[in-house]
Parts: C-alpha cells; sequence; structure tokens
C-alpha cells in the first residue's frame, strides 16, 4: 500500500528494485540528485565526531558536502590517495574511522574494502562513471554502491537522479528509514 509518495511510490519502486536486482544488493533508495544520495549516505553513517575517509581527489560536490558535515557536526574528514595502501592502512589503524568513500574507477577494487572492514569501517563506493555495467562495487565488497544517475546510466543527462544500494537488509532498513 502506496500512502505517501515521499516514503514510497510505484513507479520509484521499479526502479529501485531494478538497481537492487543488478547491484545484487538487499535494497536501494532513489533521490532526487547524485549528491542528495551522498547526504543520505552521511546521514544514515555518520554522526556528531565521526571520522570519514575519503580520496584526495573527490567530486567537488562531496568536498563541499563534508565541509558542511564538518563545521555542523564536527566530522573529522581523512583524505588519503586510495592508492596508497601503506597510508589507508595507516589511518584506519590510528582513527576510529566510520565510513570510508571512494569514487570509481579509481577504486582499486577488493584491497580498500577488505583495509576498511579490517577496522570496522564501512565501505561505499560512488559508482557514478563506471556503473553496474563494467564494475559491481557490493561484489567487491562494498557496503553501499551510490550512482548519480545523470551521468552514464542517463546516457546523456537527461535525467537527474541518484540511487544509493545497500549491501545488506540491516543496512537497506537504516538508508529507508533516513530517506523518509
Amino acid at each position: 500500500i502506496y500512502d505517501y509518495t515521499r516514503s514510497d511510490n510505484p513507479t520509484r519502486e521499479v526502479l529501485e528494485n531494478l538497481f537492487t536486482h543488478v547491484e545484487k544488493g538487499a535494497g536501494c533508495v532513489c533521490t532526487h540528485t547524485g549528491i542528495a544520495c551522498v547526504s543520505l549516505l552521511f546521514e544514515t553513517v555518520l554522526k556528531a565526531n565521526s571520522h570519514i575517509l575519503v580520496e584526495a581527489d573527490c567530486y567537488g560536490g562531496t568536498f563541499r558536502l563534508l565541509k558542511i558535515f564538518k563545521e555542523k557536526y564536527n566530522v573529522t574528514v581523512h583524505f588519503a590517495n586510495f592508492l596508497d595502501f601503506e597510508m589507508l592502512e595507516h589511518i584506519l589503524a590510528t582513527n576510529n574511522i566510520d565510513l570510508v568513500l571512494c569514487e570509481s574507477p579509481t577504486n582499486p577494487g577488493e584491497v580498500v574494502a577488505n583495509l576498511s572492514h579490517k577496522y570496522n569501517a564501512l565501505f561505499a563506493v560512488d559508482n557514478s562513471l563506471a556503473t553496474f555495467i563494467s564494475q559491481r562495487p557490493l561484489d567487491l565488497g562494498a557496503d553501499f554502491s551510490l550512482f548519480s544517475t545523470t551521468k552514464y546510466i542517463s546516457g546523456h543527462g537527461s535525467v537527474v537522479a541518484g540511487a544509493i544500494v545497500a549491501a545488506t537488509k540491516e543496512l537497506s532498513e537504516q538508508i529507508h528509514y533516513y530517506a523518509n
């Protein structure tokens, strides 16, 4: 039963089910933009005084959003070169990292996922550029796979939306809760 379209509606449910299926995830939430998807991830996972590890060359919108979370919630942002595995492990080992966010196709595969989980951090991949056609982050150990559908999924920028797919039922329930 669809009682409030912000919570759920049949059209969006079909799209979310498609993303869940192709990513082999447990659930998906579609948002009105790609950066809204990143914001939903941060709102779901981060809390006051959290630590997040992000690629040094992250998307400008993500950088601005991190600045807001730093100012409003005292979130500590650690930037790193994700191809420097020693640096990544050092940051993860010496800080209480809650979330690791990388953007593909610079994701070096399972190494970052394994390091993240070794130190009990969730791992999310912005898969906007690679899309699920060439890469499935959940299959590589990510907890979340994010998309700005405006880029390659739309094909020519005629759609403005975002999608976040969770690897587990628990994480899916959390993003659905915060999305509403």
